[in-house]
């Protein structure tokens, strides 16, 4: 999302796996193209491609995109930055950012605070690579910083940035086989000139069993300049989720990572996190099954800056136990003291509708229905993206063959956000004269590079015509 409410979205299409971008207003009304801008035609031959798809916004709202193909014969990492009106800033066919001749995928990115972005991918896997491109297009690593490790496989790599704005990189490494092998979960530091911080990565967790989904292990930042790594690992024949605070120096508050749930009956995967300022602490969602996985519901935890879990041992419900849905696509997105959860419920049958839950700091249900229901239709659905906007959550998702979105406000209700700020130059809460004097000097003395709120018409620049356009709100209001 951009910073005037702007909604960006990229897709493959079916078959040819093509990339496509297309940019909603706050109204959601397309600003490109019908069927949205060609991003790449090259060729993917495989349905592989689907899952290395990765979009990021920087500060001037453009879009990064990076995904693998196969135009050079080999899977290859390629970046594309896209402008608020659709030009192609790094070129028509934009930028090969991996060097090796073997296979290179799981690409993900990061912008940092200067605007230049950093691609993590796994090359060949048995090592992991990281390149750092500069806002107008340069590769600015040289032939990229390489982790290697002749007697593993590194796999995952997933860069974050934390409140100071630096640069942390989180990797497996696996010997075995991937149903039952040993795996350790790293973390390493990175100044933006690509040397490590830290003498030697930090060892997050392992020796551990992490499961087939060990793919699904999440790392994220706090206000306090350290992260939190989240994980699945496997025990016997139970499957448990893990937290693990890193402070700024490396070092582990939790010796040996922290159970989300004590219940030693049930599976628990796929912890999802995320921190929430205003009540400082860690809330997170996870996937709990029975021990026959007959019954499946949504559990939650709350943990305080210490490690409290502040939920109980076995944290909370918030869909309980039951034999009818599984529980899909579990995201999370803090608000005001807690969190909203979307998810794909989906039945024995295949029919899925997506859903939404709000939860307090207390761990009680802020709407009153509880769960809110998000579509009217049962078909199936996947590929379900939830991310925050200004006073609502924004959530995506594919339903035969098409790609949906949808607003839903901090109250439980559907639509837009009231609280835009489109026009709101100076940011003192209202749309007024003060803004059309602030916007006027500012284009008249070249100073727009730092402005909020001010492209009114969404077209990706900053002129006369977003005066034109901000006087029409004022004597609209």
């Amino acid at each position: 999302m951009t910073s005037n409410g702007d909604l960006y979205f990229v897709w493959l299409t079916d078959g040819s796996y093509h990339v496509y971008l297309q940019k909603l207003n706050s109204e959601g009304v397309p600003q490109f193209s019908d069927g949205g801008i060609l991003i790449s035609d090259n060729n993917n031959s495989s349905w592989i491609a689907v899952y290395h798809l990765n979009l990021a916004i920087d500060d001037e709202n453009n879009a990064i995109i990076t995904f693998v193909d196969q135009r050079s014969g080999t899977w290859q990492v390629y970046a594309y930055k896209v402008s608020p009106n659709g030009q192609m800033l790094w070129g028509e066919n934009g930028l090969s950012i991996s060097n090796s001749s073997s296979d290179n995928i799981s690409p993900r990115l990061v912008v940092l605070q200067d605007n230049s972005v950093v691609v993590s991918w796994s090359q060949n896997y048995t090592s992991i690579a990281m390149q750092r491109i500069s806002s107008d297009g340069e590769l600015l690593w040289g032939d990229g910083i390489i982790i290697s490790n002749l007697m593993a496989s590194l796999l995952s790599p997933h860069p974050i940035i934390n409140s100071n704005g630096d640069l942390l990189l989180q990797w497996i490494s696996q010997t075995g086989q991937v149903w039952a092998a040993d795996s350790k979960l790293y973390l390493q530091k990175y100044n933006y000139d690509g040397s490590a911080v830290w003498s030697e990565p930090t060892t997050v967790v392992g020796p551990v069993v992490l499961p087939m989904g060990n793919w699904l292990q999440e790392s994220i930042g706090n206000d306090n300049s350290g992260s939190y790594s989240a994980w699945t690992e496997m025990a016997g024949n139970t499957q448990n989720a893990f937290v693990q605070y890193i402070d700024d120096s490396g070092e582990l508050l939790f010796s040996d990572g922290l159970k989300l749930s004590s219940n030693s009956n049930n599976f628990h995967i796929n912890p999802r996190l995320v921190f929430e300022t205003t009540s400082q602490s860690l809330f997170s969602v996870w996937n709990e099954s029975n021990g026959s996985q007959s019954q499946r519901g949504v559990y939650a935890q709350r943990i305080d800056v210490e490690g409290n879990k502040l939920w109980g041992i076995n944290g909370i419900d918030i869909i309980p136990l039951n034999t009818v849905y599984d529980y899909l696509d579990l995201s999370i997105i803090d608000v005001d003291g807690g969190f909203i959860s979307a998810f794909v419920q989906q039945s024995v049958n295949m029919n899925g509708e997506i859903h939404a839950v709000r939860i307090g700091e207390n761990g009680s249900y802020i709407w009153e229905k509880e769960t809110i229901q998000l579509t009217n239709s049962t078909s199936p659905k996947s590929n379900m993206v939830a991310v925050k906007g200004s006073g609502c959550l924004i959530i995506s998702w594919t339903e035969n063959g098409m790609i949906y979105s949808h607003y839903l406000k901090e109250d439980g209700s559907l639509g837009p956000s009231d609280s835009s700020n489109s026009g709101d130059i100076n940011n003192d809460g209202s749309i007024d004269i003060l803004d059309v004097v602030m916007l006027v000097n500012s284009i008249l003395f070249a100073d727009v590079d730092e402005l909020l709120n001010a492209d009114i018409n969404n077209d990706g620049e900053i002129n006369i015509l977003d005066i034109v356009n901000l006087v029409s709100i004022i004597l609209a209001i």
